[in-house]
């Protein structure tokens, strides 16, 4: 049996909704950080261990089955959660994979932290949700011309000597 669907092997893809989220984080796409995450290798006492340790909460010590209490557990910071901290989330995410890949041999099968990648970039392409998962670091996602020009822009404040958000001290 093939790992890829019907519509990945002949290429009918949706095409990407334009961009109408930004600024918040709706509650399909908290649900699916955690489904996409179980699909890349992660389990309920991983995912959990990782949003408590960015959301600085604590793990209730009364769950330990991972289905359903970890789970419900875990759902449930991601729920009530700012919207920016599911993208601070998402990044820990990606970097517990990537730790994870680096570790384990795979063998030509595609490792957790891509697929994690990818499958939450289609996901942000389909629903419009103008943020993309690069290199383990949610960035702004629009049209390339947009994106060439504010990466021009950062380059252009970087070459001045300018501070950008990025590199600011709190």
């Amino acid at each position: 049996m093939t790992k890829d669907k019907f519509s990945s092997r002949y290429g009918f893809e949706p095409k990407d909704a334009d961009i109408q989220i930004r600024h918040e984080a709706p509650v399909e796409l908290r649900a699916i950080v955690a489904d996409i995450a179980y699909e890349a290798g992660l389990s309920p006492h991983s995912l959990r261990g990782i949003m408590c340790k960015i959301l600085r909460v604590r793990e209730d010590p009364s769950n330990w089955s991972a289905f359903p209490n970890v789970d419900r557990e875990a759902r449930a910071h991601l729920e009530s959660c700012e919207w920016y901290e599911i993208y601070d989330v998402v990044e820990a995410i990606y970097s517990s994979l990537k730790s994870k890949d680096e570790r384990r041999d795979w063998d030509e099968k595609r490792a957790g932290s891509e697929y994690f990648t990818e499958e939450l970039n289609k996901y942000f392409r389909k629903r419009g949700i103008g943020w993309q998962l690069i290199d383990g670091a949610i960035g702004i996602r629009g049209p390339e011309s947009f994106e060439s020009i504010v990466a021009g822009a950062r380059e252009a404040l970087r070459d001045t000597g300018r501070d950008t958000a990025e590199n600011e001290n709190s």
